[in-house]
């Protein structure tokens, strides 16, 4: 789902009349890529935080983690969660958002999961190419092993 941005014409052009379309093409581009990326469908959403989480969770305070795992893997609601521990149902929300925030921050950071599924991913084409023929094996396998240390 692409959105159409529009643009002024006065901000396409610098004070002294140059061209400046370029830079804000590439900016535009980066918002509709990101706001693509932000989209997922609830489940896609849920899959998502959890592997973040795999990998994360133990950098989150302990009440955050405790709501996080509430909410995301003993799939519990707002107003549950809220009961539960004592506090409005807006705070665990709140508690929920930052949760969200600081494990993308993390992962913008450090981009373990994004190693990992690059990592996965080659692992799953060795394990393919280990059942074709023998004599183009070692080739390949090496060639992806090689892209693998680059990603480590």
């Amino acid at each position: 789902m692409f959105q159409v941005i529009i643009l002024h014409k006065k901000f396409l052009t610098n004070r002294k009349g140059c061209d400046i379309l370029p830079p804000v093409k590439e900016i535009a581009l980066q918002v509709v890529l990101f706001m693509e990326k932000t989209r997922l469908d609830p489940l896609d959403e849920l899959v998502e935080y959890s592997l973040l989480y795999d990998f994360y969770g133990p950098l989150l305070k302990e009440k955050h983690r405790e709501i996080f795992e509430d909410y995301v893997l003993n799939n519990l609601s707002l107003g549950e969660i809220a009961r539960e521990r004592n506090i409005t149902r807006q705070g665990v929300y709140d508690a929920l958002k930052r949760c969200r925030m600081a494990l993308r921050e993390y992962e913008d950071k450090m981009h373990l999961v994004d190693k990992f599924e690059v990592i996965r991913e080659k692992l799953h084409t060795i394990e393919q190419i280990a059942r074709e023929d023998a004599a183009s094996q070692s080739e390949r396998i090496e060639e992806l092993t090689k892209e693998i240390y680059d990603v480590i």
